[in-house]
């Protein structure tokens, strides 16, 4: 995971060279501006997925020697992954002057990431339960 540290660098580069090139072709062509832009996103979410496959493995690796903890983190993960993912959506579609679908997407991902955590909240509520 020691590459991480150089991958900040390409990300960083990446987003200053895409908004720049955006905000020079942006009066001639704002098409265009939006694709550079959405490229420019597309591309920094591709350099994150092998750093997060990195991270999520090495979290599984040291929380599957306690079944709960592994349970939870797991839980924990898909949520966040959620969440990320649906934000990253609807930032894109905001800035391609699509906000009414991104507010949509940020909906979807929250009711999913619901859906997901009421099975913990039942564990939680019957275990409080059982200590009252």
């Amino acid at each position: 995971m020691a590459y991480i540290d150089m991958d900040i660098v390409k990300i960083v580069g990446i987003g200053l060279l895409g908004a720049m090139l955006a905000i020079a072709v942006k009066k001639q062509a704002p098409e265009i501006a939006l694709q550079v832009s959405l490229a420019a996103s597309a591309l920094i979410a591709l350099l994150l997925l092998e750093d997060l496959a990195c991270v999520i493995s090495a979290v599984k690796d040291f929380t599957q020697q306690y079944t709960q903890v592994y349970q939870a983190v797991t839980l924990i993960l898909k949520v966040v992954g959620i969440a990320y993912i649906s934000e990253f959506t609807a930032q894109m579609l905001k800035d391609a002057g699509q906000g009414a679908i991104g507010s949509k997407v940020e909906l979807a991902g929250k009711v999913i990431i619901l859906g997901f955590t009421l099975p913990l909240l039942s564990q939680f509520a019957e275990a409080v339960m059982g200590l009252l």
